[in-house]
């Protein structure tokens, strides 16, 4: 049975998972911290089928708003090790801005944040 998860960003990173628990939010203190993020994801349920959560997936998908900075790099780095806990998992990443908060800040154009995409 195929299961989906929801990772919402802007300012700040919402773990939504697959909606059966309360999001998780990734505060300022962990934007800038892997290890910090991984933790935050410990408590992100994602083990439902989609037919099970996909009502209230969508609406919360259409509740979402995009509002200031970009936290793309610590949504990114979430994903990935959400996805990492099964075989066969794939993500999809939909952004409207730059990566300028957090982790993968491209705003700045130090070379560790580059590096960080690679």
């Amino acid at each position: 049975l195929r299961k989906v998860a929801l990772i919402l960003f802007s300012e700040e990173v919402v773990l939504v998972g697959d909606g059966t628990a309360e999001p998780t939010v990734i505060k300022e203190a962990d934007l800038h911290n892997k290890e910090g993020i991984a933790k935050c994801l410990e408590k992100v349920a994602a083990d439902s089928p989609i037919q099970d959560t996909f009502d209230h997936l969508v609406k919360r998908f259409e509740r979402a708003r995009a509002d200031g900075q970009t936290a793309l790099g610590p949504a990114l780095l979430a994903a990935i090790l959400l996805a990492g806990r099964g075989v066969g998992n794939s993500l999809m990443l939909c952004t409207d801005g730059l990566a300028n908060r957090g982790l993968g800040n491209l705003h700045l154009g130090r070379p560790e944040d580059l590096l960080f995409y690679e």
